[in-house]
Parts: C-alpha cells; structure tokens; sequence
C-alpha cells in the first residue's frame, strides 16, 4: 500500500506535495520517508524532479514543526535507521541546492542552509507590523531587539536571517538598515 502512494507520488505527471502527520517528536514523519528509493538520488531527471520536490516538502515542513532555522547536509533527516538507509552528503548537499535555487532555502556560507518556510517578505511583514503596533515606525530599533523577541513568527531565527528580512523590507522601502557592524545594528521602519 505504502509502495503504491510512493508512486504515486513520484509519478512525473502528478506535483509532489506531502501532508504531514502532526510531529510531537522527530519520529513522526511521513510513509514517503521509509521508501527506500528516496534515499538514492535518481538519475532521470523527471523522477528526479519529483524527487526533489518531494524533499524539499518534507525539508520545509518538518522544519516549520520543529523551529529548524539551519540545516546541513549531514543532518540526521537524511537518514532513515528503521529502513538502514542514508542518504549520501552529496546527494543532500544537490537537494539543498535545489531548495535554495528554488527560494526555500538561503546559504549560509559555511555548508549551512538557512530554511524559510515563509518568504523573507513574509517574515518582514511579520516584523514591521511589529513595530508598527509598538509605536516603532519612524524611530531605531536595534536587530538584537528583534532578534530576541519572543511570541513572535520569526523567534528563534538567526540575525542573518532577520537582516535578510529586514534588507527585503527595504527593497520595498517600509525600512532602512543601520549595519555598523555589531550590537549596535539598527533599522529604522518607515512610512509604508
């Protein structure tokens, strides 16, 4: 039964989409996750495709559950133990690749992904309506005061991150970074 919705799902006219159980531990992941050809990169690249795709679902919503911001291609999510297999550091260093090629994901520079479940627009929104509510639009905020909130969407995201949000709030001119280069990095969010 398992192996029928598998291909089901890897078929190239159908679009990968996974709907996860809900996770209280790690453990809890989808029936896709035990097929063991999810663990061998395929070499045509329709079933590749879908392949991927279906990687980057499970990547994306098992780190939206878990508040995962970084990942590594050595991560324990690319290895199943129940099934022995594991998938190779080059063949999740490739779906990583894909991810951030496809805006799910942003390097970090050092063998790291960032994961963004939401776009940067998104989690700007999210931060500027922030500040809007607390009186903060056309005043300085500092990052580490965003970067340290608590009961907010993006808690928990690394500084890179929120600068990267912050620096796509700017593109659409709602804020202005102030990056001196430590503690004392700012924004200021202006009139939208």
């Amino acid at each position: 039964k398992a192996t029928v919705s598998v291909l089901y799902c890897l078929s190239p006219y159908r679009t990968p989409r996974l709907l996860l159980p809900r996770m209280n531990d790690d453990s809890q992941l989808p029936e896709i996750f035990n097929f063991r050809p999810m663990f061998t990169l395929q070499p045509q690249p329709e079933t590749r495709a879908k392949q991927c795709g279906l990687w980057h679902g499970l990547l994306t919503e098992y780190c939206e559950r878990t508040k995962k911001w970084n990942i590594r291609s050595t991560d324990e999510i690319f290895e199943n133990k129940k099934i022995s297999r594991k998938l190779k550091q080059e063949s999740a260093e490739a779906i990583l690749q894909s991810l951030e090629a496809s805006g799910k994901c942003v390097s970090g520079g050092d063998g790291s992904y960032w994961m963004l479940w939401r776009t940067l627009i998104d989690w700007g929104n999210d931060i500027y309506k922030y500040a809007d509510e607390r009186g903060h639009v056309n005043s300085v905020c500092t990052i580490f005061e965003l970067v340290e909130r608590t009961g907010v969407s993006w808690e928990g995201m690394p500084r890179p991150l929120v600068i990267l949000c912050l620096k796509a709030l700017q593109q659409l001119g709602k804020a202005e970074l102030i990056l001196l280069g430590g503690d004392d990095d700012g924004v200021k969010f202006l009139v939208a």
